[in-house]
C-alpha cells in the first residue's frame, strides 16, 4: 500500500501563528453493511502533516461516529 500526502496551505487570507495547528476530524457509517469509522488529521501553520488517524468503531449512530473523532 502506498501512501502520499500533499502539502496544502492554509488560505492566504486567514493568518495562522506559527505555535497552532489545525485539527480536523469526520466520522461515516454505512448503514447497510452496519459499520462506523472515524478518521482525521493535524497540520502545522504551514499545511504539513503531522499526524493521522483512523478507527473501525463498529455499529454505532452517526452523532457517535462523530463524537468519536472528536475523542479520538
Amino acid at each position: 500500500m502506498t501512501s502520499s500526502h500533499k502539502t496544502q496551505s492554509f488560505p492566504h487570507n486567514s493568518s495562522i501563528d506559527s505555535s497552532w495547528v489545525c485539527l480536523r476530524t469526520d466520522g461515516s457509517i454505512k448503514i447497510d453493511e452496519g459499520f462506523a469509522a472515524t478518521g482525521g488529521f493535524v497540520r502545522d501553520h504551514n499545511g504539513r502533516w503531522i499526524v493521522g488517524l483512523s478507527k473501525y468503531l463498529g455499529n454505532c449512530t452517526v452523532m457517535e461516529a462523530e463524537l468519536w473523532g472528536i475523542l479520538e
